[in-house]
């Protein structure tokens, strides 16, 4: 049940002390002097409420003001993480600081050239620093003395600044102050120094720039007067320097002479009122245009003899593969000749049985020739349209081989194997024995041709279908509707009725049949 003390309790002697007239207890004291009194160390294992003031004595605990609420280390070192602090505030760790920090002091690591301020990731956005110095290495590196902010190194020690990939290095001033490379040997250009266009190179007094060894110009060299030998000057009068300047005449050393083995270049224009001979191996014109007022192109000039092809030819780039193409005059059989393609380029002639030679297609208008030899067909690109001959020039004779001379798609002249002129009509019910042969079918026939029906195949539909099966890849119309009688369905020979005089007879023995093919 419950324990009531009603006067004071003591415990082992003092452990302990409840005094029941001051309502005080004591822990290690028979005395309390507060509420609760405790002498020696005390563990506590959960919260410390603490809703009054404080006074302490110790020189080793936190205090907290009364007033102010503060909370002070009496004196001594704090240690985070470390039970040995060696400064007023010592942290063995990583610190985070979510506000500003200020300071009064430096700050200095605890080793040389060991640690960082911010990180590849976590960089500061800006650094203010005062009129000091900046050191690198232990050297005084940029200094502001005065407003004038330097750039320096120790005695003998160079500078560099670089860029690399495509940055640009840049230095400008936005106002009107200059410039100014001061050096105590030489300034050194190692690429190519370019000015902005319209800017010039003067001299400090407006007096000349001296150029210390040779000067030599790859562009228009230009200036109001060009002085020789320090004291003789040549005007524009008498040597074009400016643009736009006009040679005159009468002035003894208007010439330049050049040195045979020096190149002349950068003329912009240049005009000739004279003749202009050029005697070198090759002559490039890069102009766009080329007008030459003369009619007539005179070509192999020096020919002495008849073994140079002349011509013209260009070039052209198909599927990464260079050909060239022209028209020139053949010294082998004085020919002229069109090629649309050669992989040779010509030089005094024209390679005919070099790689990729080819001869080209000429489409003109009417042409009008003394006479003409074939070596491929003459064909019109549209059926049924053109003529050979007209009604008012006919073509005098014409001469054919025994082949055959159709008249339209059904029906031919031709002479037979027996020597005999037969006029004949082809079957156009059937397929022509020959397509058959030669593994055609009817199916095949009429799908390759688009066609309906066998009879409104035409003939340059059985010779493009002839020409998909194997082994006929150039088969004619005479391979397919051939000599024999077994191709056509009509056939009339030129000598089956002659005539002698009045009389008409049979040119041919046999019988007569009038309603009957076979008499």
């Amino acid at each position: 049940g419950n324990l009531q003390v009603t006067d004071d309790l003591t415990v082992d002697g003092g452990t302990l002390f409840v005094d029941s007239s001051t309502n005080r207890v004591g822990f290690g004291t028979v005395t309390p002097s507060q509420v609760v009194h405790i002498v020696g160390n005390t563990y506590l294992d959960g919260d410390l409420t603490v809703t009054g003031s404080t006074s302490l004595s110790s020189s080793s605990v936190w205090t907290k003001d009364g007033t102010t609420n503060e909370i002070y280390y009496t004196t001594a070192n704090v240690g985070i993480g470390t039970n040995n602090p060696d400064s007023s505030l010592h942290v063995n760790g990583t610190s985070k600081f979510v506000g500003n920090m200020s300071m009064t002091g430096h700050i200095i690591p605890t080793a040389a050239n060991t640690y960082d301020l911010g990180s590849a990731t976590n960089t500061f956005r800006h650094v203010y620093v005062g009129p000091g110095s900046l050191y690198v290495n232990g050297k005084q590196v940029i200094t502001d003395d005065s407003n004038t902010i330097t750039v320096s190194t120790s005695i003998n020690q160079n500078l560099a600044l670089k860029t690399s990939g495509t940055g640009n290095l840049q230095v400008s001033t936005v106002g009107t102050g200059d410039i100014e490379i001061t050096a105590g040997g030489i300034v050194q250009m190692k690429k190519t120094l370019q000015i902005l266009d319209g800017q010039k190179i003067t001299s400090s007094g407006g007096t000349t720039v001296v150029c210390g060894n040779n000067f030599q110009s790859e562009g228009s060299l230009r200036g109001v007067t060009l002085t020789l030998d320090g004291s003789t000057s040549i005007g524009p009068s008498q040597l074009n320097v400016l643009a736009d300047a006009t040679v005159g005449s009468g002035v003894a050393f208007k010439a330049v002479v050049l040195d045979t083995n020096k190149d002349f270049s950068g003329i912009r224009n240049l005009s000739l009122t004279g003749d202009l001979t050029v005697a070198g191996t090759t002559t490039t014109v890069n102009s766009t245009t080329v007008s030459v007022a003369d009619g007539m192109f005179k070509y192999a000039a020096n020919n002495a003899a008849n073994a140079t092809d002349f011509g013209w030819y260009g070039k052209y780039v198909d599927s990464s593969v260079t050909y060239y193409s022209g028209m020139f005059r053949d010294a082998t059989d004085n020919k002229m000749r069109f090629f649309t393609s050669t992989q040779v380029e010509p030089t005094t002639t024209v390679d005919v049985t070099g790689t990729g030679y080819a001869k080209a297609d000429v489409v003109v208008g009417d042409v009008d020739f003394t006479s003409g030899t074939m070596r491929g067909h003459i064909i019109p690109d549209t059926d049924d349209t053109y003529d050979i001959g007209s009604a008012e020039f006919k073509i005098r004779d014409m001469y054919v081989s025994e082949n055959s001379l159709w008249v339209g798609d059904n029906h031919k002249i031709t002479i037979d194997t027996g020597g005999k002129m037969k006029f004949r009509k082809r079957k156009t019910s059937t397929m022509p024995v020959a397509v058959t042969n030669a593994g055609g079918t009817e199916t095949l026939a009429l799908q390759h041709s688009g066609k309906a029906s066998l009879s409104l195949m035409k003939l340059k539909h059985w010779k493009a279908y002839m020409r998909t099966l194997s082994g006929q890849g150039s088969a004619k119309i005479k391979d397919i509707f051939r000599a024999t009688a077994d191709d056509y369905e009509e056939e009339t020979g030129a000598d089956a009725w002659l005539e002698s005089g009045n009389n008409v007879y049979l040119g041919a023995s046999g019988n007569v049949g009038i309603g009957d093919s076979t008499p």
